[in-house]
């Protein structure tokens, strides 16, 4: 299981709907939520030296503004508040997990509005 998989399994858990790790084609589904590659990166220095990060984008696109980023405020407290203990990735283990507030990232070519929710797994 990737990092991308484990911060979807988390929202699938939470009952939202509409998650993919790769964005689908607009016919199969046209308000996605697509979680993106994780972008890693080594904690330089301290105790923790030998860990790493991983920066989880995750993407909700919806018709209205406002439907839009309460889904996306659904995802940030769905992953604040899901238990992400013994959580396993790709023989990466997941000490931690922390969501931030929503982003607004602006509209689609169709229209549509997107919002980003940053997950930091450590």
């Amino acid at each position: 299981m990737s990092v991308m998989d484990v911060v979807a399994s988390m929202l699938g858990a939470a009952d939202i709907k509409d998650v993919f790790t790769t964005a689908p084609a607009r016919r199969t589904c046209t308000t996605p939520i697509v979680v993106q590659a994780a972008e890693f990166e080594q904690i330089a220095e301290g105790k923790h030296a030998r860990h790493w990060t991983a920066l989880v984008p995750v993407l909700v696109v919806a018709e209205g503004a406002m439907e839009d980023y309460h889904r996306a405020r659904m995802c940030s407290r769905a992953l604040n508040e899901r238990d992400w203990h013994g959580l396993d990735a790709e023989d990466v283990d997941v000490l931690g997990m922390v969501a931030g507030m929503p982003s607004y990232r602006g509209t689609d070519s169709g229209g549509y509005f997107i919002w980003r929710v940053d997950a930091r797994l450590t």
